[in-house]
């Protein structure tokens, strides 16, 4: 246990494992853990003069191990000089915090970081693994910077609790955090939580004790992401910003284009997370087979599908009122069991490219740059054996879809919803911008209410099946006239193909606000 003002000078390692130790300062008596050759505090100790100026990773840190005793430990009213050198057999690593915790959790307050390798609470990083005595930590010093040496995984049946005013960065080196357990990230708006870069002098200081020489960016780290196994029921993200984010690495290579989040079959609760400056601003939802049920319901983050996600016989995707969906290019959802997506005249569901910063900000991270467009996206597609009686899309918008990959090749002709023999309902759902409306491919009956489908780029709706007519009565096709086809001279709304039945048409369409933040 220091006392007040005590001057701690350590050689060039640390000081090992502590398993109870208290450093108590005070506010005009602050204890200080300094380098020998600073002779800014406590003198000359090292007796050259001003021969030998202290430097980055003179010293080591100062180390909490998982043994510590978390009740009786504390650091309060210090100053940590100069440290972050650790000793591997005959090899240095630099990169280490001023104070380090190895599954410890201290009470650390009001401590001042100054030209350590890191100004911060180091978290190495490795496996958070449940005990027999420990299930979870929590990261609860608020006023401190948490900062992520490497990947840190949250394993099944452990609990990582961040409390609210935390700011966690992360070192430059595609450190990210995997949650296979429980992670439980709730802010407030009065105190928030910020995941950003170790270069984001802005949240919390220069915490990587360089000034403004390395400004940070996106890709700057990697990404939080919830696995399969991840207890959905206890994890949480609410109340916090997440920027800087988005690079991945695959062995040897790295994969710039992923989101600041990134969601494997799992449903984290998420409200009101702020992006901004990743390589993808938004909770990316990741393709393949679902595992289970699942609902997207935040209506204060934007989703972004990564990659084609297929929703297999017997499973469900619902989507709730007022969901915002984004899309990368040529990414489709495939629906062989069941999708529910019923949104409400004033809170419409979007289904869109990523492209379009109307809706959900700009989750591209470009600016206007890239603006949208006709087949940004593939499509939403039901097979055959998809659930008819419990599929519905309706006070939806779809729009900038169209673009179907096979193989090395792009196809540009396909709709924004296609029926492979299936009947969904589709009712007041707004169709527009897509490179077609509605493809209809071999015998689709789709139960259609009053959608409005215009402003596509080549035809509302295309039966592939001539010989049946798909009646299409009660559409708004854009102008009071109908569509155009050549059964119709007088129309000059929507093209639409051969055998649609769209007498009588609707002289009035919907008012849903396609404009909208999260």
């Amino acid at each position: 246990q220091a006392e007040d003002g005590i001057r701690d000078r350590s050689p060039s390692r640390g000081l090992g494992d502590v398993y109870k130790r208290q450093a108590n300062g005070q506010a005009g008596t602050p204890i200080v853990f300094t380098s020998f050759q600073d002779d800014t505090y406590g003198g000359d100790t090292d007796g050259d003069g001003a021969a030998t100026p202290p430097k980055p990773g003179d010293w080591g840190s100062v180390q909490f191990d998982p043994t510590s005793n978390d009740t009786t430990s504390s650091v309060q009213q210090a100053i940590v000089r100069y440290g972050g050198l650790e000793h591997f057999g005959c090899c240095d690593d630099a990169w280490r915090g001023g104070i380090t915790l190895y599954d410890a959790t201290p009470s650390l307050t009001a401590i001042i970081f100054e030209h350590n390798f890191v100004n911060g609470i180091g978290i190495p990083g490795g496996h958070k693994t449940p005990s027999a005595t420990v299930a979870s930590e929590t990261w609860k010093n608020t006023g401190m910077v948490y900062v992520v040496l490497s990947d840190l995984v949250i394993d099944e049946g452990f609990s990582l609790i961040i409390n609210p005013g935390i700011t966690v960065k992360f070192t430059g080196w595609r450190t990210s955090i995997f949650v296979n357990g429980s992670f439980d990230a709730r802010g407030t708006a009065a105190a928030p939580i910020i995941f950003t870069s170790f270069n984001d002098d802005a949240a919390a200081g220069d915490t990587d004790n360089d000034g403004t020489q390395t400004p940070p960016s996106s890709q700057d780290w990697g990404f939080l992401q919830f696995e399969d196994s991840s207890n959905d029921s206890a994890s949480f993200i609410h109340y916090a910003t997440i920027r800087y984010s988005g690079l991945e690495r695959f062995g040897c290579c790295d994969d710039p284009i992923s989101a600041a989040m990134r969601i494997i079959n799992a449903q984290p609760t998420l409200t009101n997370i702020s992006f901004a400056e990743n390589e993808i601003n938004g909770a990316g939802i990741e393709g393949g087979e679902r595992t289970s049920n699942e609902r997207w319901s935040s209506t204060t983050v934007t989703y972004v599908v990564l990659n084609d996600v297929t929703v297999p016989q017997g499973l469900n995707v619902t989507i709730d009122p007022g969901v915002i969906i984004k899309f990368r290019p040529r990414i489709s959802i495939f629906i062989k069991g069941s999708f529910s997506a019923s949104g409400t005249a004033t809170t419409p569901i979007t289904f869109t490219s990523l492209n379009d910063d109307s809706v959900g900000g700009d989750s591209d991270a470009d600016g206007a740059t890239t603006p949208p467009a006709a087949s940004d996206w593939g499509w939403i597609d039901f097979a055959d054996s998809s659930d008819d009686a419990t599929s519905v899309i309706a006070y939806a918008i779809l729009r900038y879809a169209g673009l179907e990959r096979f193989g090395c090749c792009d196809d540009t002709y396909a709709a924004v919803i296609v029926l492979n023999n299936a009947s969904p309902r589709i009712d007041k759902a707004l169709l527009t911008n897509n490179y077609q409306g509605i493809y209809l491919n071999t015998v689709a009956a789709p139960n259609l209410g009053c959608n409005d489908i215009y402003g596509n780029q080549k035809l509302g709706i295309f039966n592939k099946t001539p010989d049946t007519v798909v009646s299409a009565t009660g559409q708004w096709w854009g102008n009071t006239t109908g569509p155009t086809h050549k059964d119709n001279p007088s129309g000059t709304g929507q093209s639409v193909g051969d055998a649609i039945g769209y007498a009588p048409v609707s002289y009035t369409h919907l008012t849903l606000p396609t404009n909208r933040e999260v």
